[in-house]
């Protein structure tokens, strides 16, 4: 397999040289938006993709008639947070009912957040967006209703509703450990949170 560090790969004798291109940021989030698109159809959703780049949520997911079981294999982590750990805050996520919102709710709107570097044991996700001559902003219940973080590395999906996480402007997410009470664990694969009858 190739190397993405971008390097020379050092020519041979008589051969032209030649380097081992990086994956920019612009095509990782390119594929992760194939990878979802392909996620999100595989597990009977309808997706759409609005027209343009001018709306927050970078796609549409329609709920209806949706018919498959809750994963609970990652939702008996305990809750509580450890104050050690970046991804945790003063305030609980859990005072925030996601079923509140989404009542009897079909149509989605995602933003798509993808990582692919560890750092301090934990992938890191910057839930903002930016304004020209306003700086960077945070997602909020207005922008979209659900976030949906690609572990790229691992293909690894955390599907977050807006309740469990605004107003933070950086998330991070634990799939292989290093954190004892990670935030967000018992959000890894929770597309059922999505369901018609999960809501109700």
């Amino acid at each position: 397999m190739g190397d993405e560090s971008g390097d020379s790969t050092g020519p041979s004798r008589g051969e032209p040289s030649r380097k081992i291109k990086r994956v920019n940021t612009k095509r990782k989030g390119e594929l992760s938006e194939a990878a979802f698109l392909l996620k999100a159809a595989g597990l009977g959703f309808g997706v759409a993709k609005p027209w343009g780049d001018s709306e927050r949520y970078d796609f549409i997911l329609d709920s209806h008639g949706l018919d498959f079981h809750k994963n609970d294999s990652h939702n008996n982590d305990s809750h509580s947070e450890d104050s050690h750990c970046p991804d945790s805050h003063n305030h609980d996520s859990h005072n925030h009912d996601p079923h509140d919102h989404a009542a009897g709710r079909r149509l989605w709107r995602v933003q798509l957040k993808c990582t692919a570097v560890v750092r301090a044991r934990g992938y890191d996700v910057q839930p903002i967006y930016s304004i020209y001559g306003q700086g960077k902003m945070v997602y909020t219940a207005d922008d979209i209703d659900v976030l949906v973080a690609h572990i790229i590395p691992l293909d690894i999906w955390y599907v977050l509703p807006i309740e469990a996480f605004a107003p933070c402007k950086s998330l991070r997410f634990y799939p292989q450990g290093g954190c004892k009470r990670p935030r967000f664990e018992h959000y890894r694969e929770a597309w059922h949170l999505l369901r018609l009858d999960h809501q109700q």
